[in-house]
């Protein structure tokens, strides 16, 4: 939770940081991905037929030798297009199964940045400060939400009333406050004394974050504060961008020298349906003396944007799935002239078109199902390294219901397509 450590550890924090959001981890991931698919098709499916070829017993059973020949020329012959397909289908099964979850945990996202549903923020002018809180006590009361709140004071080091003031919004709070606040949201509480203090990075709403990769100096009733970590936890998402925790008795000591803003949260495991309430304290309270934010409001325009976006996506998937699978069938018929003439000189050595069909299946089986195979473990270890912050956003039945639609789709066309092979075939064949 905190990056609280040493001072040559926390040397280390900015490098870790600026590689996480430039997105480098995901790029060279997605390289060395993509590096070994094509060795799986150029290198990996030659050693593998090589062993098959080596197991005797097996590799001369039946009609065996046949399609294991023909596997290892198509293999040799059909890298790129294997591995084009294989990439292809990725995107597809990757993006659409990502627009997909993003959709299902619209409210989980939501409140991953806002932490709460309902934040209000007391100015130190603010003269209803009880009377509001109880009419949104009473509200929630009256409808039979749950709901759980915690109160606490902050001291402003400078104005923080307008977001978007250039200058760095800072503000400060005791050491047992952040304790409640922490404890509230589930996280663990922390020990500071003498000028120690801990800093709580947050963007907010409406206002840009300051760069994490900088160090930060801090002086607060001129004593320097030795900061020994920083935390990126939106406890705050709309009141100011930089926080200091201070310990108690120093707390105490520059009180009074700060104006004190009282910040109230509520928890409410029902909140997506609070939409016209939302809107409702919005306009009531957001004033010279208050200002409130509520998520309600959001989930709904994200949850319509973010079912457009899987709606669109999913077509966009379905064309780069199409173009995937066409590599393939057109590949595979450049050649229809070569596999007549040898399916019809072993017709003059005895091999029944029984087996014949039997040979095909087994062949044009392997040759488009192990792209896509490959592609589904591809997607899933994308989804997770995407969401590798949150697991939980990538569950593998929500992204198994996507590789099932779409593997239908390719179960259906490669009917089709084998059916349309073997009539080629035994045509030339009468």
């Amino acid at each position: 939770m905190y990056a609280i450590q040493n001072q040559n550890e926390l040397k280390e924090v900015p490098f870790t940081e600026w590689l996480m959001y430039s997105g480098y981890d995901l790029k060279i991931a997605l390289i060395i991905l993509t590096a070994v698919t094509y060795l799986l098709f150029s290198q990996i499916s030659t050693i593998g037929i090589t062993l098959l070829k080596r197991n005797s017993r097996l590799y001369f059973y039946k009609t065996n030798l046949l399609w294991i020949s023909n596997l290892a020329h198509q293999a040799k012959h059909n890298v790129r297009n294997l591995f084009m397909s294989t990439v292809l289908i990725t995107i597809s099964l990757a993006f659409t199964a990502n627009l997909y979850t993003s959709y299902l945990y619209t409210a989980e996202q939501i409140l991953k940045e806002f932490l709460v549903p309902i934040s209000y923020l007391s100015y130190p002018q603010d003269k209803h400060l009880k009377e509001n809180i109880h009419y949104i006590d009473t509200y929630l009361e009256k409808n039979g939400y749950e709901y759980r709140k915690v109160q606490v004071p902050l001291l402003a080091l400078n104005k923080i009333e307008d977001p978007y003031n250039e200058e760095l919004t800072t503000a400060l709070l005791s050491n047992s406050t952040f304790n409640q606040l922490a404890r509230f949201h589930g996280r663990e509480p922390i020990s500071l004394e003498g000028n120690d203090s801990l800093e709580l990075i947050s963007g907010g709403w409406g206002v840009n974050p300051p760069s994490t990769f900088q160090k930060n100096e801090m002086e607060v009733g001129e004593r320097k504060l030795n900061i020994i970590g920083t935390d990126n936890t939106p406890y705050f998402p709309f009141v100011a961008q930089t926080y200091y925790v201070i310990s108690d008795d120093l707390y105490r000591k520059v009180k009074p020298n700060y104006p004190t803003y009282t910040l109230v949260e509520y928890q409410i495991p029902n909140w997506t349906r609070l939409g016209d309430f939302s809107a409702q304290i919005n306009k009531r309270f957001n004033g010279e003396s208050q200002r409130v934010m509520t998520t309600a409001d959001h989930f709904q325009g994200e949850l319509v944007r973010n079912k457009t976006f899987f709606f669109i996506g999913s077509f966009i998937s379905m064309v780069f799935f199409i173009a995937a699978i066409s590599f393939l069938y057109f590949r595979l018929f450049a050649n229809i002239q070569e596999e007549r003439e040898k399916y019809r000189n072993l017709t003059k050595i005895g091999l029944k078109r029984k087996e014949i069909k039997r040979i095909i299946t087994r062949q044009l089986a392997i040759f488009f199902f192990s792209p896509f195979a490959i592609a589904s473990v591809h997607a899933y270890m994308i989804l997770v390294f995407l969401n590798k912050k949150n697991v939980e956003w990538a569950p593998f039945d929500k992204i198994l219901q996507v590789i099932t639609i779409f593997g239908v789709i390719q179960v259906l066309y490669f009917i089709w397509i084998r059916s349309k092979y073997i009539r080629t075939i035994f045509h030339y064949l009468d």
